[in-house]
């Protein structure tokens, strides 16, 4: 990511981001809103200082956040107020920025006191229905096949749940989708754009040109997403200590959590975000088609 020689704005997650090189899966914010969020090339350190946690890519210390990729860059996430990224010789931007836009931003929106969950979410009538559960259950193909019937996208990936007094908000995030090319075959909405998000990883950058959710939206519904050999669907509601258990589960990249951000008051976040939420369990026989399952959880969200 060079920098580009100007200050451009955007706006991703709710936040007003500035940046000093273009970030071409986001639209440029045309008001005039102070930014929250700087991002920046500049040389970002091999060690965290004060490190207090981390793992095996990653350090951690109060308020701080620094990423290690090799061959492609170190992120250092401040306050969550500043993205320093030192982009390796050579490193490809697309795969700069898949980093940024997942792990990095993820760590950005813990330090803000937000709940970045590990789900896909659209926009209904009834409110935010949101798709989370374990790698390769469909979050994403449900987003597109709803996007191919009409309902906005709110987010793919990172859905950034604000807890609001009147109750929990899913966040406008990124106008794309990283979808598999069977599913941009089938259901995707394809345009010019599309291309593939990181060489050698399959998956492709599907920008969102319309269809995408314009402000936060009251939840409605989470569902977990779970694969069974059956042959029919199995729906339950999912409450109490189990509901709060599943959402904690849900928090993207919660290992970041302990040794950068105060742990009791994302607990208590989580807590309050469940206390109001309906949360159910869907069980698809891997046997049913994508659009059947699209088909089912309409019919369940429509109610």
């Amino acid at each position: 990511m060079p920098p580009c020689g100007e200050n451009l704005v955007y706006r991703a997650h709710g936040l007003v981001i500035l940046s000093d090189a273009a970030l071409p899966e986001l639209k440029m914010c045309g008001d005039d809103a102070p930014p929250q969020v700087r991002i920046a090339a500049g040389p970002v350190t091999q060690g965290l200082p004060g490190r207090t946690g981390g793992g095996v890519l990653y350090d951690v210390s109060p308020g701080k956040f620094l990423l290690q990729m090799e061959g492609v860059a170190r992120y250092l996430v401040s306050d969550g107020c500043g993205i320093t990224i030192d982009a390796a010789p050579g490193a490809d931007a697309d795969s700069v920025r898949l980093f940024l836009w997942g792990s990095v931003f993820g760590a950005l929106l813990h330090q803000r006191g937000g709940l970045p969950l590990h789900a896909s979410a659209i926009e209904t009538p009834k409110g935010a229905v949101l798709f989370a559960g374990g790698s390769s259950r469909g979050k994403s193909a449900l987003a597109a096949a709803f996007h191919a019937r009409g309902y906005r996208v709110i987010a793919d990936e990172i859905c950034a749940i604000n807890p609001a007094s009147a109750g929990a908000e899913a966040v406008p995030a990124i106008p794309r989708l990283l979808l598999w090319p069977d599913v941009i075959d089938q259901y995707g909405p394809c345009g010019p754009n599309v291309r593939p998000a990181r060489a050698n990883i399959g998956k492709y950058h599907v920008p969102l040109e319309t269809g995408f959710a314009a402000s936060p939206s009251p939840i409605h519904a989470v569902y977990l997403l779970v694969v069974n050999n059956g042959n029919e669907y199995g729906i339950s509601t999912v409450s109490g200590l189990d509901k709060f258990a599943r959402l904690t589960d849900l928090v993207f990249r919660w290992q970041f959590l302990s040794g950068m951000c105060d742990v009791s008051e994302h607990f208590q976040r989580v807590a309050a975000v469940a206390r109001d939420m309906r949360m159910r369990r869907l069980e698809r026989p891997a046997s049913r088609s994508l659009q059947q399952t699209a088909d089912f959880l309409e019919k369940d969200f429509m109610r």
